[in-house]
């Protein structure tokens, strides 16, 4: 009697057949050839019962309404080369099996979009060996509780399979069993399950976290390789064996504990870790112990912070550096010192970072209680965060400036009383990163005074410094070789400068070898702002070719000078020469604006000199000039203000230019635009008012003048 079968083409193009339905009894077809049913479009579903044994190549390719297929069988002929895939060649298939899924079911050795979803019964309990294997287009899949194993490489290569639950049953996983399943973020393994197998999830990229249950004894050889994106895994305490690589390249992880009852551990377990990951081995106090147990290999290319010994308490012995800040600052646990004590009593520190720190709040003062967490212990300390320092002497002071280098946030300096200060040539509040900033407000009704060479203040890049006090004083030297307040930028304009109250005055800038700029304030690249205060008093003063230049303020390049009120008066540029081969200069005894932006709003430049002296008799060999403002270049406005001439009644008002040869001129204001094209100086208003950044509207040029220049609202008076 003849084998029952479908012959192969029978069906070939039959587009109108839209079921097919195969007998469960006896005789019960056997065979289905090749191409039998190919190219049936009506076809939706079909079932391929337990009788069937084989099923030629391509018998339903092109069906292309075909979607859902149940193998109700697990004695159809499956191999390596020719499983499901070769028989339905059909885009976006699903599959249902009610029977033990077939080892190479769906086997690709390239990758394969054709299936889609896979549904596996209760009472199946196992999938075979590579059975779904770079089946890339799977998305969905449903495993029942009763599968109890997962064969070598099942799933291994699905790269979109974003989740998968596996069943409380599973006692077994396979070697490969999801390598390579980068959609996959996280995953259950089932309590039951007793060894994960060699490289079950190696190269699960996108995996983030794991769960392992306690039943679990052995991590295979690299079950957890190239798990890049895994954040945090725990080794459960039965475990008594990881193989050779299992952690290789899990780059995300911070740490990983290896427990009491770990005995074997393979070679490079944790390959590729770094300095900036810690492992810690419950099981030995030192890596001689553990060496001994598992060999040196298994921290081969392994630089990871390894903590030994289980921790019974932490202390801290050693408090950091830094216990105050200032509002706005940033957490600094330099010399945090921590100590652990482990199971044997014996004691050794720990490395802690800024994670293992909770309770840090700096946008409000008082005392801060910081808890230090490790291994789930606790120590705490506490800090205090302040708004405002009281400075009453010079070591107080010093160590306020220590404190602020390197600080961001804001904080006021209240100045008790009356001390001298260490000149300097470096920023006194140090660096403050890009991207942060540093207020610091100097309050008080004292005097700080000046007592070696340098600056008194020197502000930096993203810093600003507030002078707001009435009677605050800063004095500076009566010879000195630099500015009194310093203001420097050398890449942007971040650097500040706000004088509302308060004095800069008494500093002589001298040097007989070189130029003098800004004898109270010099600033570049920065930023100053006067709405109140004064400025006197201060002195730049050179000899031979060299000049005096702003004795009391100097604009350099790339800066800003916005004056709304205050006074700068009785400063002096001087320049005296004994040789007549040289010229003198001194040049703005107020202000010289060499290249920055000088916008006057209010206020009054008054009593200050420009003066120049020379032993030639050449008409050019002593310059004075602008005996209140010089512009060399750059750009002056003056919406509202003052700048007396040489005319005034009052003689301390008048601003003067003396030379002992006839270069002197400008004795309120000196413009250099017939020497340099780039001087403006203007009266006028802004488009919106106060507001420097609005359209200017010119009123009218400014020329050389000895006459006062009085400026009410943008029109000269």
């Amino acid at each position: 009697m003849p084998v029952p079968s479908i012959g192969s083409y029978v069906f070939r193009g039959c587009t109108s057949l839209t079921s097919v339905t195969f007998a469960t009894s006896s005789p019960q077809i056997q065979t289905i050839g090749v191409y039998a049913f190919a190219g049936c479009t009506g076809l939706t579903g079909i079932i391929i019962p337990e009788g069937v044994t084989s099923i030629g190549d391509y018998a339903f390719s092109g069906c292309t309404n075909l979607k859902n297929v149940i193998i109700d069988n697990d004695k159809l002929t499956i191999t390596y080369n020719r499983n499901l895939l070769n028989i339905f060649p059909i885009d976006n298939l699903s599959i249902t099996f009610t029977k033990n899924v077939p080892d190479y079911a769906f086997y690709s050795s390239s990758g394969d979009t054709i299936l889609t979803s896979v549904t596996i019964l209760e009472g199946i309990t196992s999938i075979g060996r590579m059975a779904f294997q770079n089946c890339t287009g799977l998305t969905e899949i449903t495993i029942p509780a009763s599968v109890t194993s997962i064969g070598l490489q099942a799933f291994s290569g699905c790269s979109g399979l974003p989740s998968i639950t596996l069943p409380e049953s599973l006692a077994s996983i396979g070697e490969s069993a999801f390598a390579g399943c980068t959609g996959i973020t996280s995953i259950t393994i089932p309590e039951g399950v007793t060894s994960i197998g060699n490289s079950a999830f190696s190269s699960c990229t996108g995996l983030t976290g794991i769960t392992i249950p306690a039943s679990v004894t052995s991590i295979g050889s690299r079950a957890f390789a190239g798990c890049t994106g895994l954040t945090g895994i725990t080794i459960p305490a039965g475990v008594t064996s990881i193989g050779e690589y299992a952690f290789y390249g899990c780059t995300g992880l911070t740490s990983i504990t290896i427990p009491e009852g770990v005995t074997s551990i393979g070679d490079s377990a944790f390959y590729g870790w770094t300095n900036a990951q810690t492992i810690y081995v419950e099981g030995h106090h030192n890596y001689t112990s553990a060496n001994e147990a598992w060999g040196y290999s298994w921290r081969s290319y392994c630089n990871a912070v390894i903590v030994y010994g289980i921790v019974s308490e932490i202390e801290i012995t050693q408090q950091p550096n830094k216990i105050e800040y200032i509002t706005g600052d940033q957490l600094d646990i330099t010399g945090l010192v921590v100590t652990a004590r482990f199971n044997d009593n014996t004691t050794g520190t720990v490395t802690i970072t800024a994670a293992n720190i909770t309770g840090f709040d700096s946008t409000t003062t008082g005392t801060k209680t910081l808890t230090v967490t490790y291994r789930d212990l606790t120590a705490t300390f506490t800090v205090t965060v302040v708004d405002e320092m009281l400075i009453t002497n010079a070591t107080e002071w010093n160590n306020a400036i220590t404190q602020l280098n390197g600080a961001i946030g804001s904080v006021t300096l209240t100045i008790g009383g009356s001390f001298n200060v260490a000149g300097s040539t470096d920023n006194t509040f140090g660096t403050t990163a890009n991207g942060s900033t540093l207020t610091v407000t100097l309050k008080g009704s004292s005097t700080l005074s000046l007592s070696s060479n340098g600056n008194m203040l020197r502000i930096g890049a993203n810093q600003t410094l507030i002078i707001d006090s009435e009677n605050l004083i800063l004095q500076g030297r009566s010879s000195n070789n630099a500015s009194l307040v310093y203001v420097y930028d050398y890449y942007g304009t971040t650097a500040k400068l706000e004088l509302r109250n308060g004095t800069i005055t008494g500093n002589s800038f001298n040097n007989d070898y070189n130029s003098t700029f800004g004898g109270g304030v010099y600033v570049r690249g920065g930023t100053f702002t006067m709405s109140g205060g004064t400025i006197s008093g201060n002195t730049t003063s050179s000899s031979l070719q060299y000049g005096a230049y702003g004795g009391g303020v100097y604009i350099g390049s790339n800066s800003s000078f916005i004056m709304s009120g205050g006074t700068i008066s009785g400063n002096t540029a001087s320049s005296s020469g004994a040789n007549s081969s040289y010229y003198t200069r001194a040049f703005g005894g107020g202000v010289d604006v060499d290249g920055g932006t000088f916008t006057m709003l209010g206020g009054t430049i008054s009593g200050n000199t420009a003066s120049s002296s020379n032993a030639g008799t050449s008409s050019t060999s002593a310059q004075s000039y602008g005996g209140g403002v010089y512009m060399t270049s750059g750009i002056f406005r003056i919406v509202n203000g003052t700048i007396y001439g040489n005319t005034e009644s009052t003689t301390s008002l008048r601003n003067t230019v003396s030379s002992t040869s006839t270069s002197v001129a400008g004795a309120a204001l000196y413009n250099n635009s017939s020497n340099n094209s780039s001087v403006t100086a203007q009266h006028g208003t802004f488009s919106i008012p106060g507001d420097i950044t609005s359209e200017w509207n010119s009123m009218g040029d400014l020329t050389t003048t000895n006459d006062t220049i009085r400026v009410v609202n943008g029109a000269l008076q």
